[in-house]
C-alpha cells in the first residue's frame, strides 16, 4: 500500500487511518497524533466511525490506560474483550464497544508520536499475529514519514519567516 508523500501531515494520517483499517480488516480504526509538547492530541482520525463519536473522542483526550501504555513501551498489542466494554481493557469510557482490538505505536527512531488502533477484526473473533506485524509496520513507516514531513514543514516555515526579516536587495543576490 502506498502510503504519502508526507508534506501534508493531516492527509497522510487520514490516509494511514482508512488504509490500515482496509489492509488489516477492522470495524473502525482510530489513530491519535500526541502534540510536541505532549499536552494533548494535535490529530485524531479515525475510519469507520460516525462523526458523533468521533468527536466524542477528541474532547475525551483519549491519552490514558493502554494508549499511554502502547506509546511509552513502543510495541504494538493485541487484546480479547468479550465483554465489550472499553474500560475493561484500559481505553478511555467514550470509545464504542471493543470485542477484540489491536493497537500500535506511530514511532521514529527518537520519538514516540501516536498510536492506530484497530477495532473489531472483520471475519473473525480475533486479530492474528499477522495482523500485528502488518500494523506495527505500518506504523513505524508512518511515523518516519510523518516525522521527516514535520520537519520538511518547520523548516518551510523558518524560510518563509527567514525571507521576511531580510532587506529586499539580500534576497536577489
Amino acid at each position: 500500500m502506498q502510503i504519502a508523500s508526507g508534506h501534508d501531515p493531516e492527509a497522510l494520517l487520514n490516509a494511514v487511518c482508512h488504509g490500515a483499517r482496509d489492509l488489516i480488516g477492522a470495524r473502525y480504526a482510530v489513530l491519535a497524533i500526541r502534540e510536541r509538547n505532549g499536552s494533548g492530541w494535535m490529530n485524531l482520525t479515525t475510519a469507520g466511525m460516525d462523526a458523533a463519536k468521533t468527536d466524542r473522542l477528541c474532547r475525551s483526550g483519549a491519552d490514558a490506560g493502554l494508549l499511554d501504555q502502547v506509546m511509552t513501551e513502543r510495541r504494538g498489542k493485541r487484546f480479547d474483550n468479550p465483554g465489550g466494554e472499553p474500560m475493561s481493557v484500559g481505553l478511555p469510557a467514550d470509545f464504542p464497544p471493543v470485542h477484540c482490538g489491536l493497537i500500535a505505536p506511530i514511532v521514529s527512531l527518537q520519538r514516540s508520536y501516536g498510536w492506530i488502533l484497530m477495532v473489531d477484526k472483520l471475519g473473525a473473533e480475533r486479530f492474528s499475529e499477522e495482523d500485528e506485524r502488518l500494523l506495527v509496520i505500518h506504523a513505524a513507516q508512518t511515523g518516519r514519514i510523518y516525522e521527516s514531513g514535520s520537519l520538511y514543514n518547520e523548516v518551510k516555515r523558518a524560510t518563509v519567516l527567514l525571507r521576511a526579516r531580510l532587506p529586499a536587495e539580500a534576497l536577489s543576490v
